[in-house]
C-alpha cells in the first residue's frame, strides 16, 4: 500500500515513531482510540473505523470525545471505506476548509482502490 501512497502504521513501532508517522499523514485512518488520540493532538484528521465490526466499545470514543466538548464519530467499518468514505466524514474530520476536504476525498478515492486490492 505505500506505494498508492498509504502507509500502515503498525502499533509495535516504537512511540516517537508512530507519532512521527502520524504527524506526516494527511489524514489517519484508525481503528484504535490511542490512534485518535495521537492525531488529534497533533492536529492530523482522524476517522475512526473498526474491522467487521471487532472495534473497542463505544463508550471509550464518548468519554474522549466528551472531554472535547464534541460528538463521538461513528464507525466506520472497511467495507464501508472500500465502498468509498462518506463526504460528511471527511468533512468532519477535516472540519477545515472545503478545499482541503476535496483533497482528502481523492484520496479517499485512492485508498478505496488500494483497499480493494488487497481484499
Amino acid at each position: 500500500m505505500r506505494a498508492s501512497g498509504f502507509r500502515i502504521i503498525p502499533p509495535t513501532l516504537p512511540p516517537r515513531d508512530v507519532i512521527r508517522e502520524v504527524a506526516a499523514s494527511e489524514l489517519v485512518l484508525s481503528s484504535s482510540l490511542h490512534g485518535l488520540i495521537v492525531a488529534h493532538s497533533l492536529g492530523r484528521p482522524a476517522i475512526r473505523f473498526n474491522i467487521d465490526g471487532h472495534g473497542e466499545p463505544d463508550f471509550k470514543y464518548q468519554d474522549f470525545y466528551s472531554a472535547l466538548d464534541e460528538p463521538a464519530p461513528a464507525a466506520s467499518s472497511v467495507r464501508d471505506l472500500v465502498g468509498g468514505l462518506d463526504r460528511a466524514a471527511v468533512d468532519d474530520a477535516y472540519d477545515m476548509t472545503a478545499v482541503r476536504a476535496d483533497r482528502c476525498a481523492d484520496r479517499a478515492g485512492d485508498l478505496t482502490r488500494a483497499l480493494g486490492d488487497q481484499l
